[in-house]
């Protein structure tokens, strides 16, 4: 049985390697496999000359690999001992499922590191707010004195660092449903923070989509621990599937399992349903807005509870309390002529502009929304209330800015009389939305990027996307 990264390497000479993925997640694994001398292919979708600066990069240290590049990339993968997939990558793609017949191992960077990593791993994953309580988690255990490494799905691949990690460190690992679809190993402490309909460009169905979130705990063993909302109904039947222990957070459900429960405006702890609630922080304590934050926060409380000693948590509550947010989550930019600006370039789908225009709702404060992506091949409708609910004019553009529109119409007839007339305009760009957002917008409102959308219509990453909205934010006189 492999029990390190160097049992692994040694065990691998001699295979025939291909890693399928020459993107951020994989480049740290391409050059640990080349640097321990293994035979190494690569296969990418991207033309040569787009991988042509990290390939010479890769050939000026002396790492050499094969490279199987462009739209027919995967004709070549016959023949491999070991195949790493990247996580956008299906499983049931049929160059891997024929190698897999013919004998290969496939799997992928986070599998391999789940399976021979020394610490406690604290894994997240949900439809939202993974990685805010991924961040939050990985606070708590830093303010109780552990050495903690934060990765996976929030853009730091781990596997290389394994060397570095000691058995008493801990390890949070933000994942998504692409990486755990095909997954056989589970995290000890497992976090769902929500389900809802995502990815369904990728996923087959719903279904899917929640059995590959499901593997995050379908691995784990009767000593491990598995975090869920209570108010979820999707993830209530998850509970009769853990084989260790459920801890619920907002509400319980049923049982007498632990509680990190809200009640109104109250952060408090249960140990079961006859013994007294502790309080333990209020959502005015928290500088983190929206009731989805203060949840957020419940969770990072219920994963990392095992962790803390008494004498640490309110060391740990003022913490998560003082915690501002992560970059391009409700973050705000400036504040011009009494109108402040946020970005919220992270919320790809319609629930998690949802969540944010309730945050801005709850607080008061009117809203100018600026919205628009790519498709998942989401359901708006929901939206479209939450729109007609909370905003003043909305801004659209992008590959769904019609279905976000057509929501918004159907919101109205649903509920004619309500915010009459709400104005929805389709621009050419976040440029011009945000020009017509600035002359319209009057002091003690804001400004809001919150796209319903992923950034793949016009950018590389959420992270472009919010960065150019900063910008153009920041060049307003």
């Amino acid at each position: 049985m492999l029990q390190n990264l160097s049992d692994f390497l040694s065990w691998a000479q001699g295979l025939r390697i291909a890693v399928v993925g020459a993107g951020i997640s994989n480049r740290p694994l391409i050059k640990m496999l080349l640097t321990a001398g293994l035979e190494v292919q690569i296969f990418d979708r991207a033309p040569a000359e787009n991988l042509a600066p990290w390939r010479e990069e890769l050939e000026k240290q002396g790492l050499k690999a094969s490279w199987s590049l462009g739209p027919n990339y995967l004709d070549r993968l016959q023949g491999f001992d070991l195949i790493f997939r990247t996580p956008i990558v299906r499983p049931d793609l049929a160059p891997l499922v024929a190698e897999r017949k013919r004998g290969a191992i496939v799997t992928s960077e986070m599998e391999v590191f789940l399976q021979l990593c020394p610490a406690e791993v604290l894994g997240i994953t949900g439809s939202d707010g993974k990685t805010t309580t991924s961040t939050l988690t990985a606070l708590a255990l830093q303010t109780a004195g552990y050495k903690t490494w934060l990765g996976g799905n929030i853009g730091m691949p781990l596997l290389s660092s394994l060397p570095q990690i000691k058995a008493e460190d801990r390890v949070v690992v933000e994942l998504s449903s692409f990486q755990l679809i095909s997954m056989s190993y589970s995290p000890q402490t497992s976090v769902i923070t929500n389900l809802s309909p995502n990815h369904l460009d990728v996923h087959k169905d719903f279904a899917e989509y929640c059995e590959a979130k499901a593997q995050i705990f379908l691995h784990q063993g009767f000593a491990d621990r598995l975090i869920l909302k209570g108010s979820d109904p999707l993830l209530q039947t998850f509970a009769a599937r853990a084989k260790g222990e459920v801890i619920w957070t907002e509400n319980r459900p049923f049982g007498e399992q632990k509680l990190f429960g809200l009640n109104q405006d109250v952060l408090y702890y249960q140990g079961g349903s006859q013994t007294e609630r502790e309080r333990l922080l209020t959502r005015q304590d928290l500088c983190l807005p929206g009731r989805f934050n203060a949840l957020n926060v419940l969770s990072a409380l219920a994963a990392t509870d095992h962790l803390v000693r008494p004498d640490q948590r309110d060391q740990v509550l003022q913490a998560l309390a003082d915690f501002k947010g992560v970059e391009h989550r409700l973050q705000e930019i400036r504040t011009l002529d009494g109108v402040r600006y946020f970005d919220s370039s992270i919320d790809s789908s319609p629930t998690r502009s949802i969540a944010s225009l309730s945050a801005f709702k709850e607080m008061g404060i009117p809203i100018y929304l600026i919205a628009g992506g790519k498709d998942k091949n989401l359901d708006y409708s929901d939206l479209g209330q939450q729109i007609l609910a909370s905003c003043q004019r909305v801004y659209l553009c992008g590959q769904n800015a019609d279905l976000i529109a057509q929501a918004v119409r159907q919101a109205q007839l649903d509920q004619p009389g309500v915010n009459d007339p709400l104005t929805v305009s389709i621009l050419p760009s976040y440029a011009d939305c945000l020009e017509l957002a600035r002359q319209d917008a009057p002091a003690g409102s804001a400004v809001l990027l919150s796209p319903a959308g992923t950034s793949f219509d016009r950018f590389k990453n959420f992270e472009e996307r919010g960065k150019v909205f900063q910008e153009l934010v920041q060049a307003l006189n």
